[in-house]
């Protein structure tokens, strides 16, 4: 069986090796690319010596495994091939190789076959100097020969060399003996026991472990399910938020602009209030001016009754003169009869009775003058009397329209006053207004970062959920996985040694 082990052993790993010759086909045209965007120093011309052999080396081993040559043959063609790309890479200065040498000897060991790993080293080593000195030929050699250089970077190669290929020996000959010691019948027996035992524990614990996944990914719909419409509550909730945002935007804003106008309208109410009382001041001072004015009036009837007595008294004053004069004129006239008997003795009484006739016919004349203008002053005074008694019946009038006016004027002031009181309480109630609803638009800005962080913690939540499901789907992948190797464990546990 322990043959059997390891051939099955040295195919599979044969392929891998014919697998990983064929992925290290990559590298030269990396190399190219390096090339042409300067990171490498090396050339065309190079790259082009050395990529024919190289390709040759990493194809081959996968083409001889596709004819179907023995894996025993592609095990040392393989492990050759490896050491001859890797000394052909490392022939160039300028493409650094280092702990690279030993990638046949570490591929060896999984053959668990201590001598040929053994002959992977020496293979390798041999590769490892011949590369080192063509290596010499492109290297900065300083003030050294190619000589010197070679020889001292061999040596430091070597000493690496050994020490790792001593390890992986090492390590290709206990594996070995592990694997041998491990298929020994008696405690592979154990071992597949106990494997019975831990694959029947595992397959219960896998059952157990579906079921609970089972039930999560249920509670995870569940979630999921809840969680859809809790954001779709959310979302008719913004959108009712932010209509209600724009509606209460909207009355701030007419409520701004109504604010406005009863601001307006209580300053022209003010204007009014004040140019009213400033008219029924003026209104009640004409009416004091006015009945100043009837007093005035009713001073000038007393004055012109005062007067009228004077001119009748004058009138009375010009009859007696009148009368005197007539009475002198006759005196004068019988005087100057007599002044004319006396003749001569009488000649100067005669002048003296004709300058006194004469003086009596002007006194005379002078009376009925002012008889004349005491006449015409009585026409006058009685057409002033009228108007006078005019004026006074138009002044009484005058100052009852004015109280009238003033009283009305009084009442006006009164609904200006109660107006104005009204203009100012509902400019305070506009204001109270404004502030709930400025403390209503701050509630809806709060509803709406409410609204928009749950709809963000939804979707957080809706994310876990995918993601949780993306983890239950890869547990469940993973359990039957786990599953299927139970089974077959517990299958060879149950088979024969």
């Amino acid at each position: 069986m322990n043959e059997n082990f390891f051939e099955k052993n040295e195919k599979a790993v044969s392929g891998l090796m014919c697998r990983v010759l064929l992925g290290i086909t990559l590298v030269f045209p990396v190399f190219f690319l390096f090339s042409a965007l300067g990171i490498f120093k090396i050339t065309f011309a190079e790259l082009g010596v050395i990529t024919p052999f190289g390709v040759v080396c990493t194809v081959s081993p996968f083409v001889l495994s596709k004819l179907k040559v023995p894996a025993k043959f592609i095990k040392y063609y393989s492990v050759i091939a490896v050491a001859l790309v890797i000394a052909l890479m490392a022939s160039n200065a300028h493409v650094g190789i280092y702990m690279t040498y030993l990638l046949a000897v570490a591929l060896s060991c999984l053959y668990f076959d201590k001598k040929f790993t053994i002959l992977a080293s020496v293979i390798g080593y041999v590769c490892l100097v011949a590369a080192v000195y063509f290596r010499s030929g492109s290297a900065d050699l300083g003030d050294r020969s190619r000589i010197s250089w070679f020889i001292a970077y061999t040596l430091g190669y070597t000493m690496e060399y050994v020490a790792m290929s001593a390890v992986f020996i090492a390590l290709a000959g206990r594996s070995r003996k592990m694997l041998e010691t491990l298929h020994n019948s008696e405690k592979v027996r154990g071992i597949l026991d106990n494997c019975g035992s831990a694959s029947e524990q595992l397959s219960r614990l896998i059952v157990e472990l579906s079921d609970a996944i089972r039930n999560s990914s249920e509670n995870n719909l569940r979630i999921e399910s809840e969680a859809n419409k809790t954001m779709s509550g959310c979302e008719n909730t913004l959108e009712h938020v932010r209509s209600t945002s724009a509606g209460i935007s909207d009355m701030d804003r007419l409520m701004g602009e109504v604010l406005q106008q009863t601001e307006s309208m209580s300053h022209i109410a003010d204007e009014s209030l004040e140019k009213s009382r400033s008219y029924i001041d003026t209104m009640n001072r004409a009416a004091d001016s006015v009945e100043q004015i009837g007093g005035s009036g009713k001073l000038i009837r007393d004055r012109m009754d005062s007067l009228d007595e004077c001119v009748r008294e004058i009138a009375g004053f010009s009859g007696t003169i009148e009368n005197i004069a007539e009475q002198t004129h006759i005196l004068a006239l019988n005087a100057s009869i007599e002044a004319a008997r006396a003749g001569e003795h009488g000649r100067g009484f005669a002048v003296v009775a004709s300058q006194v006739r004469t003086l009596a016919a002007g006194s005379r004349t002078a009376a009925q003058n002012i008889a004349e203008q005491i006449e015409r002053m009585n026409d006058s005074m009685k057409h002033t009397r009228n108007a006078v008694e005019a004026n006074e019946k138009n002044v009484t009038d005058g100052i009852a329209e004015i109280r009238r006016a003033s009283s009305e004027a009084a009442e006006i002031l009164d609904l200006q006053s109660r107006s104005n009181q009204t203009v100012r309480e509902t400019q305070g109630n506009i204001r109270s207004s404004a502030d709930s609803q400025a403390r209503v638009a701050d509630s809806a800005s709060a509803m709406e970062s409410v609204a928009n962080s749950s709809i963000e913690q939804v979707q957080d939540i809706r994310n876990a959920i995918d993601r949780q499901k993306e983890l239950v789907s890869m547990m469940e992948e993973a359990f039957a996985h786990v599953s299927g190797i139970s089974d077959k464990l517990l299958e060879i546990s149950r088979s024969e040694v």
